[in-house]
């Protein structure tokens, strides 16, 4: 939930944070309705929650290892509070044209950015992996200055500049490598992150 969510496993409690209201997400649904190749989702607990079901619902679903439903009411989407808003579509200009469209409609009020080159996402502004770092390391007494971030995308980047030290994946996307300490020698795919880990810091 790009930091709005904080889980612990030792006791298996998770804390939410700035959800989005049923309104704000009546009024994303209601700006974005109109866009070609438009299917909007939201994650429920232990599910996803789609407008329609496509080849990329159903890939989301199986990554994530849980089941996906399909709305019986366009309003199922903004029936209860969530964390963020996605949507996903075949081109990426298409996901660019949305992305700004969204940003000029909503200003400051919800944020809009893109965590893959297709997928686009909207949440609260409060939210980010940065504030979530925060309070995950002051809920265990750990010193930022400790930590190492690896990201790749646009909602990693307030987490990269929190952390001690910050990595972005060989096959990040560019503004996230600009602004990292380093970048991995491998991409996700070739598990860039153990690579990184076991060349720089076990070994």
């Amino acid at each position: 939930m790009n930091g709005g969510e904080l889980w612990t496993k030792a006791s298996n409690e998770k804390k939410d944070y700035h959800l989005l209201s049923t309104e704000e997400l009546k009024e994303i649904v209601a700006a974005l309705r109109d866009f070609p190749d438009t299917n909007p989702f939201v994650y429920r607990e232990g599910y996803e929650l789609s407008l329609l079901m496509d080849d990329e619902i159903k890939a989301s679903g199986m990554r994530h290892m849980c089941r996906v439903e399909i709305c019986r009411d366009e309003s199922d989407l903004w029936s209860e509070p969530t964390g963020k808003i996605l949507y996903r579509y075949p081109t990426v200009e298409e996901a660019e044209e949305v992305e700004a469209f969204a940003r000029k409609k909503f200003g400051s009020r919800i944020a809009c950015f893109r965590t893959g080159p297709e997928l686009v996402e909207l949440q609260d502004p409060m939210n980010n992996k940065g504030e979530g770092l925060k309070k995950y390391c002051e809920s265990i007494g750990m010193d930022l200055k400790d930590v190492i971030a690896f990201g790749d995308a646009e909602n990693d980047i307030e987490m990269l500049k929190t952390s001690g030290q910050s990595v972005c994946v060989k096959d990040g996307m560019e503004d996230v490598k600009k602004i990292c300490d380093d970048i991995t020698e491998h991409d996700c795919d070739d598990d860039g992150v153990g690579h990184y880990l076991y060349d720089h810091h076990l070994i």
